[in-house]
């Protein structure tokens, strides 16, 4: 693999995704000068055909909303919140089976010792977040496309249904954190 998550601090020797992804990690397009960040979930099969976020079908429609704005796709940085493409592309599946696996490792943690007890496996999301955030860092504006896009910056499982249509004002710290504004 040329491109490693793990350089920009990514998890990936914890994450699911590291034996379960399709293809090779796909960077992100930081571009010199972008003011502006683009988050997307992960990438599509045509994105890890071609190494480079945000080239796909849903790419396309980004870019479109981008253009809308008057910006051109070099005047803004493509980031997807995580570098590797699910089965199928199918994150709901790879979710619901780390749901599982920590639901029965919690269960065998039972019967050991507090020594040997293992913690539960992280989300994709929770590895993949230390490289997104060192993407991110740059960047005073962010546009989100989509939940997980979304929840990748401000954490929880806020529904896209609540922001949809307006903007969601707030600043990210250093730590991650995001604090809305009022």
């Amino acid at each position: 693999m040329s491109f490693d998550p793990r350089r920009y601090g990514a998890r990936c020797d914890e994450c699911i995704l590291a034996k379960k992804r399709v293809g090779d990690p796909v960077p992100s397009e930081l571009n010199p000068g972008a003011r502006i960040g683009v988050v997307g979930e992960a990438p599509g099969e045509d994105e890890v055909k071609m190494g480079r976020p945000f080239v796909g079908l849903a790419g396309q429609e980004a870019l479109r909303a981008v253009e809308v704005a008057g910006l051109t796709r070099g005047e803004v940085s493509w980031i997807n919140s995580l570098a590797c493409r699910p089965p199928k592309n199918d994150l709901d599946r790879v979710l619901h089976d780390l749901k599982k696996l920590n639901k029965q490792r919690a269960k065998d943690n039972v019967a050991l010792p507090e020594e040997e007890r293992l913690p539960p496996s992280p989300t994709p999301q929770e590895c993949c977040r230390p490289r997104l955030l060192n993407d991110l860092a740059a960047y005073k504006d962010v546009i989100t496309f989509g939940q997980q896009g979304f929840t990748a910056i401000v954490g929880g499982n806020a529904s896209v249904m609540e922001i949809r249509g307006g903007p969601v004002e707030g600043v990210l710290g250093p730590d991650g954190t995001f604090w809305r504004g009022t």
